[in-house]
């Protein structure tokens, strides 16, 4: 074999291997873009209405598709007056409530009395200076939507704060 058809045949292997790359990266490349084509929602729930539907141009971080409401846990939110959330603190203080628990009983606001039972797991760090209330989040375990059909993301409920668990 002579030093030209050497160097050809090696130019052409070359050649090959970086052809076999550039169509390995083609085919990652597709992937991606397949992959881009389904989406899932990071919480399970019931979904809205579709915003977009097929043949829509839909752009990353900008399209709303739909609305997810988590159902298990729900997220109940309140805002007690100063007054009630300074007597429930003073409880804390003297020992007479669960510290770790901080549980919560909740109702709907056609429910009598507040059948389910959660946990205070936020508590805003100030008081709003127009209300003179305290932004507070209970979690409820216990699948409310289930029980409730009409509950939905902003139906009313009535949350009491506990001294003990429940």
């Amino acid at each position: 074999m002579s030093r030209e058809e050497f160097e050809t045949r090696r130019a052409g292997s070359t050649q090959s291997n970086a052809d076999v790359r550039v169509a390995e990266a083609a085919v990652a490349t597709a992937k991606l873009s397949l992959d881009f084509t389904e989406v899932r929602s990071p919480i399970a729930g019931r979904v809205g209405r579709a915003m977009l539907t097929l043949g829509n141009l839909a752009q990353a971080d900008q399209s709303v598709l739909t609305s997810v409401v988590s159902q298990d846990p729900v997220y109940v939110y309140f805002q007690p007056d100063e007054q009630a959330f300074l007597r429930y603190a003073e409880l804390a203080r003297k020992g007479e409530r669960a510290k770790s628990a901080n549980p919560v009983r909740v109702g709907l606001a056609t429910d009598k009395g507040h059948p389910y039972t959660g946990t205070l797991n936020f508590i805003n760090n100030q008081v709003d200076p127009a209300t003179g209330t305290v932004n507070l989040r209970a979690v409820v375990r216990i699948r409310i939507a289930y029980s409730h059909p009409a509950c939905t993301r902003g139906c009313s409920s009535k949350v009491v704060p506990t001294s003990r668990p429940y």
